[in-house]
């Protein structure tokens, strides 16, 4: 509560509202159960837009459910790469390229623990699962070009997966010569829904920071 006197010191008189109180008695409620700092920050800041003239059309009392559902990690995610504007990326193997059938034979390798240190880096593809349940991010599967050696990157870290995959095809040709895959590297990025460019808005410190992507990159 203290961080909140501090930020809602800075802003201008003419400029405080009312928070409605579906927002701020949940989050007063919260606030006194959280211990995580990362989350309670985003509490914070939603609490603040929620109190600001300009800012309370982006406060909607079910972003509190949303942050309630947030590891500390997803939620670093969130505002340490989501809300600045950089791309999480990920590549995984499938099973033909001369195929339209999508069959992963690895999961998703991405660049989050490259951007931020996570606690628990080993579950940095759960939690881009749980982000687009929550239905803050999505799967887009094309890529951007410009980020051809971060792919690169990627690749280079699932050589051994790739070389295990294509040792078990030849293997599996011994007993079947009719067996010709190709696997290879597929390419993709996940996205922030228009729901999830609401809720970073709405916990940002600079709510009204537009995301934008540029089209001509791909």
């Amino acid at each position: 509560m203290d961080k909140y006197r501090v930020k809602m010191a800075e802003v201008d008189e003419s400029e405080v509202v009312q928070v409605p109180s579906q927002i701020s008695l949940n989050i007063l409620d919260e606030l006194l159960k959280v211990t995580n700092e990362d989350i309670a920050n985003l509490f914070i800041n939603l609490l603040t837009n929620a109190s600001t003239k300009s800012t309370v059309k982006y406060a909607h009392p079910g972003f509190i459910e949303v942050i309630k559902n947030l590891s500390a990690d997803e939620a670093k995610i969130i505002s340490e790469i989501c809300a600045k504007g950089d791309q999480i990326i990920y590549v995984y193997i499938n099973r033909d390229k001369n195929s339209n059938t999508f069959v992963p034979l690895t999961p998703n390798e991405n660049n989050i623990t490259e951007i931020i240190d996570l606690d628990f880096k080993e579950n940095d593809t759960f939690y881009v699962v749980n982000l687009i349940k929550l239905g803050l991010l999505r799967d887009e599967p094309f890529y951007n070009k410009s980020f051809d050696n971060k792919y690169l990157e990627i690749e280079n870290r699932m050589k051994d997966s790739m070389k295990d995959i294509l040792d078990k095809i030849e293997e599996m040709k011994i007993s079947d010569d009719s067996i010709n895959f190709e696997p290879h590297f597929v390419r993709g990025r996940f996205g922030i829904t228009e729901f999830g460019e609401q809720f970073i808005k709405s916990i940002s410190e600079i709510p009204h920071v537009q995301l934008q992507i540029n089209n001509d990159n791909f």
